[in-house]
């Protein structure tokens, strides 16, 4: 399809939708057979003569638009109409240079990001969120092919600076984005902000480990960057087991789940700046703690070359190649291809839970169920008094904390680990600092994607003097298997009334005063995309204080 009938048909497409009287969020479907998508991208342009041939190779490039990923002028053009008149002037007007702020332009410095918006404004239809600063569309409306989310990770705007931390409200923003075009059937998701996390640079992890763990963890495709004045492209990074989490400015040959430039969809997520649309390079460095993690990289120092990504995505296959404008002419390419068929998907199912024994003692333990295998996923909950004093899980070693609660005078920790040979049938143990009370309870599962499992697959709350509980509800994707979890401490329960509607799998209570017990169930079975919780157990005595976890549990690919 050429630029100018691509232009034709996104532009009357934005006509439609501005003519709407509610703009209405994208509801897009399975792609079927179409036009493949072409899309370039570049940061940090200013106003040069590198930064024209930038814009004219990206105009050559016949690509449909580009996602220009932020530090625009740098001040080089006495307002940002001039600037928007020098990118136009290049790329055609009316063409959808889409953008997202950098941090010469989100707090003023180099102009103001919502006058470039206006002069360079959002021309896909559909979009949905704050143009420049947070939003996504799809591409094309119809069909789509490719979910560009646009966000601004730790650049401050006259409004304040934008958070995405575990638990905040960009950072859920983010992940029902990713989500919902998963749900939908959408191909390729890219995802583009200005501060890189991982550089051949010298420079921090700006956005935050928690955003660049979730992109990782839900196995975005391409995450696109500016602000270093380099050309870099890592290998294709995942978690697992033996890289629970990326940590910036380390490296772990875990954490690389492909080294060459062929890779597989759904292997893990490629990461690349392209800070190189036109300001002067920056030197890269080879010595670089992150090095590890890259598979190629230009800047000064090393074939300093300015010029964008060009990247074309169909149904099964997404190539990207470095284009250069100016410079030592330095290029690179690499391919993400979709596995040939649909990766085959695991069930959950249950396969045992245990307890710790009661009373006041040093420790508490509980026996791994003997009829777990390697590969399946251990939960195991400490619920004890808030103020004692408990060490980690150990006897049965490779736990990863996932979330704790306190409510009242009670805390209650989730820790999950990946089965392993010799696990089965071993007690594993937690000692506190003095005698006192708590339960223990140990649950295995089978075909659980156990990276999947985070703070943001579960909900947990509180309650008091009560002895009706109502646990908390967790959203849920299609094939997950969702397990309930009540931990309480009063002075006489000694039996539970389970919900209707879920399967007991455990069940304890404790003897004495200020005993603690614990109830787990699940659904039986999996469940559909949606939400699942409000199941209320009862004790037969009042509780003091109850913790209550819904943990959803994502079937392995």
């Amino acid at each position: 399809m050429g630029r100018a009938r691509v232009v034709s048909v996104l532009a009357a497409a934005a006509l439609a939708l501005a003519a709407a009287v509610t703009p209405a969020a994208p509801a897009p479907t399975a792609a079927a057979a179409t036009t493949p998508v072409h899309f370039t991208a570049a940061g940090d342009f200013s106003a040069t003569s590198d930064t024209a041939g930038v814009l004219d190779g990206i105009h050559a490039s016949g690509s449909q638009l580009t996602l220009a990923l932020g530090d625009l002028s740098y001040g080089m053009t006495p307002t940002e109409q001039a600037w928007c008149t020098f990118v136009t002037s290049r790329v055609g007007a009316g063409y959808p240079f889409q953008l997202v702020a950098g941090n010469h332009e989100s707090n003023g410095t180099d102009g103001r990001i919502d006058a470039f918006a206006a002069c360079l404004p959002n021309r896909l239809p559909g979009m949905v969120g704050t143009y420049a600063r947070q939003w996504y569309a799809d591409v094309p409306q119809a069909a789509p092919l490719v979910r560009v989310i646009m966000i601004s990770p730790n650049l401050r705007f006259p409004d304040g600076t934008y958070s995405y931390a575990r638990g905040s409200a960009r950072y859920t923003w983010t992940a029902n984005a990713i989500d919902s075009a998963r749900a939908a059937g959408v191909r390729w998701i890219v995802v583009g902000f200005h501060k890189p996390c991982f550089s051949m640079t010298s420079i921090a992890c700006d956005p935050g480990a928690d955003l660049v763990n979730l992109l990782v963890s839900k196995k975005v495709d391409l995450v696109l960057t500016g602000h270093s004045h380099v050309y870099d492209r890592t290998k294709q990074l995942s978690l697992s087991a033996g890289c629970p989490a990326l940590v910036p400015g380390t490296t772990s040959a875990a954490c690389i789940a492909d080294s060459d430039s062929s890779f597989t969809q759904g292997g893990g997520t490629v990461f690349s700046t392209v800070g190189t649309g036109g300001t002067p390079l920056e030197l890269v460095r080879p010595a670089d703690a992150e090095r590890n993690y890259f598979s190629a990289y230009a800047g000064n120092g090393s074939n300093p070359t300015w010029g964008f990504l060009d990247v074309t995505a169909d149904e099964n296959r997404l190539s990207a190649r470095f284009v250069p404008t100016s410079g030592a002419g330095f290029t690179d390419a690499y391919t993400i291809t979709r596995p040939s068929a649909p990766a085959p998907v695991t069930p959950v199912a249950f396969v045992g839970a245990g307890h710790s024994a009661p009373g006041a003692t040093l420790f508490k333990s509980a026996t791994v169920p003997a009829a777990a295998r390697p590969g399946d996923t251990l939960l195991l909950w400490l619920t004890r008094g808030a103020s004692a004093t408990w060490g980690a899980p150990t006897g049965v070693t490779g736990w990863t904390q996932v979330d704790t609660v306190t409510t009242g005078s009670v805390t209650s920790t989730l820790w999950k680990k990946t089965v392993v040979a010799g696990d089965p049938g071993r007690p594993v143990r937690v000692d506190a600092t003095t005698y006192t009370k708590g339960v223990l309870t140990v649950a295995a599962y089978s075909g659980v994607d156990t990276a999947a499992l985070t703070a943001t697959t579960l909900a947990r709350a509180g309650d008091a003097n009560t002895a009706t509980h109502t646990s908390p509800t967790v959203a849920t994707t299609s094939g997950t298997w969702p397990v309930t979890y009540w931990g309480e401490k009063s002075s006489g329960t000694t039996a539970w009334t389970t919900p209707a509607g879920v399967t007991t799998r455990d069940t304890s209570t404790d003897t004495g005063a200020g005993r603690f017990g614990s109830l787990l169930v699940d659904a039986g079975t999996t469940v559909g995309a949606g939400s699942y919780g409000a199941r209320t157990a009862t004790t037969n005595a009042t509780s003091s204080n109850t913790v209550m976890w819904t943990v959803g549990l994502r079937p392995r690919p």
